[in-house]
Formats: structure tokens, C-alpha cells, sequence
């Protein structure tokens, strides 16, 4: 029986006509068979060349083959197999064409396109390529054809994504070869003739004067990557009603876009998802807290999650490329990328730095302001606060200065924030891995884990005037090891692992237990600096600090210091040396150098806690080796578990030596008239995660016992405070009986918090159900609020004691944030770690000058 003939008819399609695609858009790659997955490429309207004009550097470029089967042929269900290729380089020998590592990614056959004709069920069955030289060659299985039938095919290549400047020639693509391959004289060759579609004239990818031609060009807001390629992030300020995301994304190939269109806007966050060297999503205000918090005369202080700062984060991008950043108002960027047609509805606006006036420099260094309302239609309060970060390892010639923009009414840089802000911004080192010390001047330290064969040893150094020394330099490191050996408030030995175990203790998959002595485990340390100081980390590799107090010995094997500073490591800058693990003071040091390759990046070599002390280091997701997440094994969260236990350095009181805490309720602002207020000791609770069930069942219970664990202090249903007033926005909610001041025994140095039933009983409290929403409690430590908020506040603090006054609506649930609900005098304890007032209440709502307020801040006169 003989065969049936075929014809091969190779060609492109029109890239004027389909929409751009790009590799990360697809979700499903076509296969098989399939009807027209990208609209109007087809062979009906193909071409037989291709131009830059039309293209995008990393684009899908669609390639089409029209099967044409004899009507005269025998076979039914018929099979064929063909073979094309594409150059990844030019015809000059230039470093550009198809993306050689991506290949062909997707071919199948065309059942809606034009040129088809009887085809009920052929179908791409199999295909496969691979590299041959510098050509991309390709081997396709098209399956059940029958006579008469005409067939399209298509196939997916991909553009590369950068092009060097100097590139000329053309690139080539070629139908190669034919045979049939069914079950009747298979093997029989298919005439193909000599069929290429060159993309023609490469060099048209740049202009004349060397840039990119096919990017969007914008008058403002553009940034330009230097030649490391690195780039730093630094959230400094949220001053945003607004919780949404900050992205930065590559303009490379956004020329193909009309600015703002869908598809622009599409574009733009899909290459922000991608995490990659196209863009990425930087900062997610939802989540996370800036570096600086306050408020000002006009606004709130937005910045709730303050405790949850992720410090300075570095990441790669394309040296020489031109960048954008946007801004999604109160939503995600993945939200937008699913519904593009959203932008519409309320909140979900997104904004770009190249919007006129949008993003303002306000230093000339990096530091930039971003308006999260459109500024060009008038509808921002243009006080460039919204969102205020730092950007390190980019240039712009075209942001405009915020002082020439700036509403002077509400010029918030004159404030203390706005002055510490921009002095910290001004630094010339010391970017990340800086820590301060707390009002108290004591820092806790705990060695948990000993994953590194190393045993060095781990200090602290303060950093006043270490400026004088060139980071990373013999007399930066003498004058480090120096301090570190005084035991005294300019550093501290921390840990020797030659002679001391971590806390926990178990092998890895991938490398050996090395904590050999657990029973050496020395507990929880404490040292000493002075409050408000500023210290860095130095880990010590295979000996001692005092080994190479003389720097000279650094160069021998295991002795080099690394440090929490990545200015003042090996090269200069390799970051990630030390990353915060999980947010609530765990931190890790990689103990051999990350710009290495002799690191596993697997960030347990030395893993340690913190507390009493906050610094601004990058997280662990950043830099990690995913194939060693230690985080994802048994003891790994078994340490995290630790970790997260209630220890607090912030809302908490200390008990002075007498044991006696004097409390008097000094004013009723809540409208709830049920409220609760208990203290409860703290000793112990770090058995619980705080916040949880557990630690909240033990805390009301120790609340509930009245003894030195604790003693409910306020009933507000029978009691009345001391004083009374109202205000515009509240009336008198005061009634009652005024019980005086109330004596509390406790035992002399315990550190207690307090909680508050905002409209119930502490024994309601636990038994209430999740939707009781008012009968959750608040505590005087964020840490075991939701989200962390600050419910809590200082209104007066000296010598005779602390006036603080509690929010009894959540933050996020509709609080009127005058932080006045229940205000308590303590006396016999020591504040640690409390907002003050003025930072976290309402500008509409300050009531401290009025006749009441005044009363309650001089309580103190009259005892």
C-alpha cells in the first residue's frame, strides 16, 4: 500500500497581531491539540520575517507550520515527524537570538486557525529538543492525519531577554528536515525545500544612542541600576492610611505597552511577582513595620507593625537596567495581576513612580517619598510621608525634589522622626546588623543551636565611634576585638563553642550533630550596655576573639571575623552573613563567607536569641538554601516553638524591692461599662507562646487569684475613677464608687503585664466565644496582641511612678486610637518598654491639655 504525500508550508506569525506573552504569564502550557491559545497568531496572516519593531526582548515567538496531506493518499490516522531549528546567536556571530535555555516550550496544533481544513483530530503526540551548537533543534510527532486534511502547527520559542549593545547580523530559524513515521512506509522522506524566517536587522533593538528602543520612555520617576547590579531596600516610614505593596519592576521591553493600559499594568506585575532580576515585590505594608513610627499633627501613627521591620533586604538586578517602582494602594500586587480591571474600584489604585510628581528624592542619596493618592488630579494631601524608604545601588536624573513639591503646612521632616530619619538616611556606613540597646541597659542572650564544624567564638561591640575606622579594615577589627574583650558596656564575650553547648541538639540530613557538648549549655545570659547604645555582632570562626585581637592572624584558616555589619566582612560587602530568622529576636550566622561557594548558606552554623535589644537584619528567606531549611525539621520547630515563647522587653513593669504596686483609676473614657483590668505576674509564663490560648487561660487565672501572681485592680461595672470630664467626641462614662488607692503585694524584682476585659469579666473571658470580639483581652504587651498592636500607652513616667491609659477597641476594628478608655496610676514598679502616648494617639483626639487631662498629668503633684 503506498503512503500518503505531504507538503510543508513554514512560516511566522505577524507579531503586529497577537498580543505579547511572556514565559512567567502562562500558567498551562498548550499541548496537543488546541484552539488558538494565542490570539491572532495563525498562518492565515504569517509572514516570512520578523523585526524588532514588533518584538520584545523575552517574548514568546510563535512559529507556524501548515500540513497539507494529498487528497489522493490511502492512510487514515497517518503520523509524521519534523524537525525545525533556531539560532541563538546572529548571523555575525553576535550573543543574541532564541533563549537557549528555555528551548521550544510549547507545540501543538492549531484546531481554530484559518488555514485549517478537515482536520477533525490531529494532534502534536510527542516532541522534543535540544541544543545542537548554537542552534535550537526540535523534533515534532504529529499524529493522526488523514488524506485530504490541511493542518497548522504551532510552535513556541522564546526571545532572549538582553541583547548586547554593540549586536548587528540577523537570526535565523529553519524547517530542517521530514519523514513519515506511521505504520505504512515510515521513514519515507518528506521534500522541505530550504525554508528560513530570519529576524532581521537585531541591531534596531537599540537606538542611536546605544539604549534599548523598545522600553517606555517616561519624563520622571526612573531609576538606573549601577554597575554592581546590587541593590539595597530600607523601609524607613509608613505614613499611609493605605496597607498595600511596594514593588520595582524592569522597564526593559515596556516600550511595547501603552503606560497605562491594562496590558502595561499587566506587564508590570507580572514581572514584580516574578522575584527575579525583572522585578519584584519589596515591601508588603499589610505585614510589616518600618524602621521609624510616629505621629504627626495631622494623621495617625500608621505604623502598627512596627515589631515586624525586616530591615535592609539586597537583591539583584540587571546592571545598567532602567527600573520603575509601584505602589498598590490597599490591596496585593497579585490581586491586581488577577483582576486588572479592579484599578477601578476604591483602594485598589495602582501608582507608579513615573506618574508626574508621584515619588519625590528627599535627599539626593537614595531616600524617597512616595504619595499612595494620585498627586496629578489633586486629590493627594501631597505631605510625602505615605511611604518613605531607602534605595542604595540605584541613580535617577529625573525624581523630583520633595521640597519643591512638598505641602508646607505639613512638612513632617521638621519633626523629631523627620530629623532622626534623615540623619539615619545620611549614614555613610553600617546600613544593616546594627542593634540598640533598650532603656533598661540589659540585653539577654541564648545559644540555641550548633550547626558549624567551627568552634569560634560570638561578641558584642559598641559601635560609638567606629566611624573613625574603615569598616572591615585590621584597625576596625583590633578596635572591635578590643571592646569585645573589656566585658563592659563597650562589648562582651557572648559564647565560646570550644567549651560551651546550644540548647538543642540533633543532626541534620545533610551534615553531622555538632553541638558535642549539650550539658555545657549555660542557659539564658545577660549583659550590660548602656541604654540607647549601638552594637554590632562579630562571629570568630575556629578561635578565639582574643586570638586575633592582633589582625594580622585573620588570614590564616578559621580565623576570620565575620560580622552582623556586611561592610565591614571579607570583599567588602557580602550580605547575608547574619539574617533574622523569625522576626522575635532569633538571629543566624553563616559561619564561612557567603560570596563563596564554600557556603551552604544553610544559616544554623550559630543560631542565637535576642532580647532587649531591636536590629534591623535581613531576613533568613532571603539568602537561605531551600534544599537545607533547618527551620522545616522536627528540632527546628521545636526551637521556633522556644523562641516564640512569652519573654517581653516592652509593656511590662518591674516590682521595686518593697513587693508593694500602688494602682489608682484615674479616669473612665471607655464606653463599655463592664470592663476588667488585671495584672499578672510573668514569672514562669515563658512556657507559653505569647498571645496563644495557653498564655492568655494563664495569665486571667493569675489575674483572677489575687495573690503575688496577680490581682484583678479594676471592676469597671462597680467602681468609679477619680476624675471625670468628656470630650467632643465622648461624653462622661464615669460611675460608680471611687475605691481610692488600691495596695497589690508582689514579689519584689517580678516583672508583671496587665490585660484588660474591654466589656466583661476576666472569668467571661475564658469562656467566651471566638466572635465575642469585646471580651477578648488586651494586653500591656503588643507582643500577645493581635498583629502586635500597641494597645497600650505611657502618659506620664518620673520617679513616683507611671500613668498609662489603655485603647479598649483593637487597632484594626474601628479604634478611635485616644488610648484615654482606662487610665491607671501605678506606683512600686519600674516601666519597661512602653509607647509613649504622643506617638500612638489620634491628632484629633489628644485630650492631655484639656482640664481633665491636666488633672491626670499632674497627678503625681499631690503624692
Amino acid at each position: 500500500m503506498a503512503g500518503n504525500k505531504y507538503q510543508i508550508d513554514f512560516s511566522a506569525a505577524d507579531s503586529r497581531l497577537y498580543s505579547r506573552l511572556f514565559p512567567r504569564q502562562i500558567s498551562t502550557i498548550p499541548q496537543g491539540r488546541q484552539n488558538d491559545p494565542l490570539l491572532n497568531a495563525s498562518d492565515s496572516t504569517s509572514v516570512e520575517s520578523l523585526a524588532p519593531e514588533s518584538l520584545a526582548l523575552g517574548q514568546i515567538v510563535p512559529f507556524e507550520f501548515r500540513i497539507s496531506v494529498d487528497s489522493a493518499g490511502t492512510v487514515t490516522g497517518d503520523t509524521i515527524s519534523f524537525t525545525a531549528g533556531w539560532d541563538t546567536v546572529t548571523t555575525n556571530g553576535g550573543l543574541f537570538g532564541y533563549d537557549r535555555n528555555l528551548g521550544v516550550i510549547a507545540a501543538f496544533v492549531d484546531a481554530s486557525d484559518p488555514s485549517t481544513r478537515k482536520d477533525t483530530n490531529a494532534t502534536i503526540s510527542n516532541f522534543s529538543w535540544s541544543l545542537v551548537g548554537t542552534e535550537i533543534q526540535a523534533n515534532f510527532k504529529l499524529a493522526n492525519l488523514d488524506p485530504g486534511e490541511e493542518v497548522v502547527v504551532e510552535a513556541w520559542v522564546v526571545l532572549q531577554d538582553k541583547i548586547p549593545v554593540t549586536t548587528t547580523g540577523n537570526v535565523q530559524s529553519r524547517l530542517i528536515s521530514a519523514k513519515t513515521a506511521g505504520t505504512i512506509n515510515a521513514g519515507n522522506t518528506i521534500n522541505t525545500g530550504s525554508q528560513t524566517i530570519p529576524l532581521q536587522r537585531v541591531r534596531e533593538f537599540w537606538n542611536n544612542q546605544g539604549e534599548y528602543a523598545n522600553r517606555a520612555k517616561f519624563d520622571s520617576g526612573t531609576f538606573n541600576v549601577d554597575a554592581s547590579g546590587q541593590v539595597e531596600f530600607d523601609y524607613l516610614y509608613d505614613g499611609g492610611w493605605f496597607q498595600g505593596e511596594l514593588a520595582v519592576f524592569s522597564l526593559k521591553g515596556m516600550g511595547n505597552y501603552q503606560p497605562g493600559s491594562e496590558a502595561f499594568l499587566t506587564e508590570a506585575t507580572a514581572r514584580a511577582l516574578s522575584n527575579s532580576k525583572q522585578g519584584r515585590i519589596l515591601m508588603s505594608d499589610r505585614s510589616e513595620g518600618a524602621r521609624f513610627s510616629d505621629k504627626v499633627a495631622w494623621e495617625n501613627n500608621f505604623n502598627i507593625d512596627a515589631a515586624k521591620y525586616a530591615g535592609v533586604q539586597s537583591f539583584e538586578m540587571e546592571a545598567g537596567d532602567e527600573l520603575a517602582f509601584m505602589l498598590v494602594q490597599n490591596t496585593t500586587v497579585q490581586d491586581i495581576y488577577q483582576n486588572p480591571k479592579s484599578t477601578s474600584q476604591w483602594g485598589k489604585s495602582v501608582l507608579f513612580s513615573t506618574d508626574t510628581n508621584q515619588i519625590a528624592s528627599l535627599d539626593g542619596k537614595g531616600t524617597l517619598a512616595f504619595e499612595d493618592v494620585l498627586v496629578k488630579n489633586g486629590s493627594s494631601d501631597r505631605d510625602y510621608n505615605d511611604l518613605v524608604f531607602q534605595v542604595k545601588g540605584l541613580q535617577s536624573d529625573n525624581t523630583p525634589i520633595v521640597s519643591n513639591l512638598i505641602n508646607t503646612s505639613r512638612d513632617w521632616r521638621n519633626s523629631t522622626t523627620g530629623k532622626n530619619l534623615l540623619k539615619h538616611s545620611d549614614r555613610t556606613i553600617f546600613n544593616e546588623g546594627v542593634f540598640e540597646v533598650n532603656e533598661t541597659g540589659k540585653v539577654s542572650f541564648d545559644y540555641l543551636y550548633d550547626g558549624g564544624w567551627y568552634q569560634g567564638e560570638l561578641a558584642v561591640f559598641s559601635l560609638e565611634g567606629m566611624d573613625a575606622y574603615q569598616p572591615g579594615s585590621n584597625a576596625f577589627i583590633a578596635e572591635a576585638t578590643r571592646r569585645a574583650l573589656t566585658n563592659s558596656n563597650l562589648g562582651h564575650i557572648l559564647a565560646n563553642d570550644r567549651n560551651e553547648g546550644a540548647r538543642f541538639t540533633q543532626k541534620m540530613s545533610w551534615e553531622n550533630n555538632f553541638n558535642i557538648d549539650p550539658n555545657k549549655y549555660q542557659g539564658v545570659k545577660t549583659f550590660t550596655m548602656n541604654p540607647g547604645t549601638q552594637f554590632a555582632f562579630m562571629l570568630v570562626q575556629n578561635t578565639t576573639v582574643s586570638d586575633i585581637s592582633n589582625p594580622t592572624k585573620i588570614w590564616q584558616s578559621g580565623k576570620m571575623p565575620l560580622f552582623s555589619i556586611p561592610e565591614a566582612n571579607p570583599g567588602g560587602k557580602p550580605i547575608g552573613q547574619m539574617v533574622n530568622v523569625d522576626g522575635n529576636g532569633t538571629y543566624a550566622f553563616e559561619d564561612v563567607r557567603t560570596d563563596i561557594a564554600n557556603s551552604d548558606r544553610d544559616y544554623n552554623d550559630f543560631v542565637f536569641q535576642i532580647k532587649g535589644a531591636k536590629g534591623a537584619v535581613s531576613s533568613i528567606d532571603l539568602y537561605s538554601n531551600s534544599d537545607r531549611d533547618w527551620r522545616k525539621t522536627s528540632i527546628g520547630g521545636e526551637l521556633l516553638k522556644y523562641a516564640n515563647r512569652a519573654t517581653f522587653d516592652e509593656g511590662v513593669f518591674q516590682v521595686g524591692n518593697s513587693g508593694q504596686v500602688i494602682i489608682d483609676f484615674l479616669y473612665d473614657g471607655g464606653f463599655y461599662q463592664r470592663a476588667e483590668v488585671g495584672i499578672f505576674s510573668l514569672n514562669g509564663m515563658d512556657i507559653y507562646e505569647a498571645g496563644s490560648k495557653a498564655f492568655i487561660e494563664a495569665a486571667i487565672n493569675r489575674a483572677k487569684s489575687n495573690s503575688t501572681l496577680g490581682y484583678t485592680v479594676v471592676q469597671d461595672l462597680n467602681e468609679k475613677a477619680r476624675f471625670s470630664g468628656s470630650f467632643n467626641w465622648e461624653g462622661n462614662f464615669n460611675a460608680g464608687q471611687y475605691e481610692g488607692r488600691q495596695t497589690f503585694l508582689m514579689n519584689p524584682g517580678d516583672t508583671f503585664g496587665l490585660v484588660l476585659i474591654p466589656d466583661g469579666t476576666l472569668n467571661e473571658a475564658l469562656t467566651a466565644p471566638d466572635w465575642a470580639i469585646k471580651k477578648d483581652p488586651l494586653f500591656s504587651m503588643s507582643a500577645a496582641n493581635f498583629k502586635d498592636q500597641i494597645q497600650f500607652a505611657d502618659i506620664v513616667s518620673n520617679t513616683d511612678g507611671t500613668i498609662i491609659g489603655f485603647e479598649d477597641v483593637r487597632l484594626d476594628l474601628g479604634s478611635n486610637h485616644d488610648y484615654n478608655d482606662v487610665v491607671l496610676a501605678i506606683e512600686g514598679a519600674r516601666r519597661v518598654g512602653l509607647a509613649d502616648i504622643e506617638d500612638v494617639m489620634a491628632a484629633n483626639r489628644n485630650w492631655l491639655n484639656t482640664t481633665v487631662g491636666q488633672q491626670i498629668t499632674h497627678y503625681f503633684d499631690n503624692f
